[in-house]
């Protein structure tokens, strides 16, 4: 760790080099960070249609706002926004005459850069006819088409055309209901779960005999990426200066994209659920496919709990447990399908 040294003037770095400074700052980051990296670089690519944003998940402590730490200040390529309300997008603020009120749009800020939202919980935590609300708007903005919306104050507001940008965010783990809500609006956000961080005593205590503290490897990581970005945005010419040859893509990428696709649209799908009330009689509900993948940790986790099991057919039935809940789950949003059960098993 004390040997890390980053020359950000020669901006000389590729992205083996930040995997490696990345990793040695903080090793459990890495795949995370190169998902970020990902998103921002969607912005390169010229036939992109619609913005990609990113929403990493995770408990306090568990490095999801420093991950998004290193993208600050970037100048031309990253926009920072600590509070963040989708009805920003295109403003009806009633303090302000309706001729201002396009020089504080966010939408117009944001064209061509990435958005990052360290705390995304403010929307998520809001009643469900609100939550619905914003996303909605954020839904209709990650069309990439502008947006137009009518308020009682300023009456319409539009900001129509080409609103390409990238959407970098974070949150704390949210229940069955958000997950159900945001089923409904199709699939522009996408999400990944931060790792486990949690530090042995060893492994706490070493890291207090180090001569860098967290602040100076996070500026090193920053400093970093700062570079990275800077130089491939200059190296590729900007934003949309990237030709994606679609008819070069390998058979093997183009049948995993197509089978993920396939898959997403099942997970999008609506299924019918039936149980019994206290009263012995059939309820039925219609809920998106989404909200009942938490069967498959409820499932496991309960074989994993049972005692009479050793650890390793614990493991091994809530393995079997969970897999089959999930062909379940995808057979029913599916309805009737040519292939078998076990064809399907194979697939997911």
């Amino acid at each position: 760790m004390n040997d890390v040294k980053i020359d950000v003037a020669n901006k000389n770095t590729n992205i083996i080099g930040v995997k490696k400074i990345i990793k040695e700052c903080f090793p459990l980051y890495w795949k995370p960070t190169e998902a970020c990296l990902a998103t921002v670089a969607t912005l390169l690519l010229k036939n992109n249609a619609n913005p990609t944003s990113l929403i990493l998940i995770g408990q306090a402590s568990t490095g999801k706002t420093t991950v998004l730490d290193f993208f600050k200040g970037i100048d031309d390529i990253t926009y920072l926004s600590d509070h963040f309300t989708p009805k920003a997008f295109v403003s009806h603020y009633a303090d302000r005459n309706k001729d201002s009120l396009k020089d504080i749009d966010l939408l117009k800020r944001i064209i061509q850069k990435c958005l990052i939202v360290p705390d995304l919980g403010v929307i998520f935590g809001k009643r469900r006819e609100d939550l619905a609300e914003n996303l909605s708007i954020l839904t209709r903005a990650l069309d990439g088409d502008g947006l137009a919306t009518d308020s009682g104050v300023h009456g319409h507001r539009e900001l129509i055309g080409d609103c390409m940008f990238a959407m970098l965010c974070a949150t704390t783990p949210f229940g069955y209901k958000i997950w159900e809500e945001m089923g409904r609006f199709g699939s522009r956000m996408l999400f990944l779960h931060m790792p486990n961080t949690k530090k042995s005593n060893t492994e706490i205590i070493k890291d207090f005999k180090t001569d860098l503290t967290y602040r100076d490897r996070r500026k090193i990581c920053q400093d970093v990426i700062k570079g990275f970005l800077q130089e491939l945005w200059a190296e590729k010419d900007g934003f949309r200066s990237v030709d994606w040859k679609d008819d070069e893509m390998p058979e093997d990428a183009l049948e995993i994209i197509s089978n993920l696709a396939d898959l997403l649209t099942k997970l999008r799908g609506m299924i019918q659920s039936i149980w019994e009330d206290k009263e012995g009689k059939k309820q039925r509900r219609q809920e998106v496919v989404v909200t009942y993948l938490n069967i498959l940790r409820v499932k496991g986790d309960k074989i994993e709990a049972e005692e009479h099991l050793g650890r390793e057919e614990q493991r091994a039935a809530a393995a079997s447990a969970r897999a089959e809940a999930l062909v379940d789950v995808i057979a029913n949003a599916a309805g009737p399908m040519k292939r078998g059960r076990k064809a399907m098993a194979v697939a997911v």
